[in-house]
């Protein structure tokens, strides 16, 4: 998949899933297109523009005339995080702890 035109999610100021992943694979792929929404990928890689990364999360929206693939080797992995009122309630701080380990991330939105 090295020399494929690769759809790389919508840039967030630091490497991409895809970059790291395809690093780890020993090359750097070959990107352009950026799109943020998981039908917009699914929409160009069916016009033949390039191939994608897809979570196992997404895996059942893929539509039919579209072929998974797994990955060989070690699979990339993604960080997911449990968004928090400052002041939490019990039940959902049980929650998060019942889901595993955690990183606390302080993030202010901007009013």
């Amino acid at each position: 998949m090295a020399g494929e035109s690769w759809i790389e999610a919508a840039p967030r100021g630091q490497p991409t899933l895809l970059v790291t992943a395809c690093a780890a694979a020993g090359f750097t792929p070959r990107t352009g297109l950026r799109v943020a929404e998981w039908s917009g990928k699914f929409g160009f890689v069916a016009a033949g523009l390039g191939v994608t990364l897809v979570p196992e999360l997404a895996a059942r929206a893929v539509p039919a005339d579209l072929v998974l693939r797994p990955l060989r080797g070690t699979a990339p992995v993604r960080k997911v995080y449990a968004a928090l009122p400052l002041t939490p309630l019990p039940a959902a701080l049980e929650l998060v702890e019942m889901l595993g380990e955690w990183e606390v991330c302080t993030t202010v939105s901007p009013t």
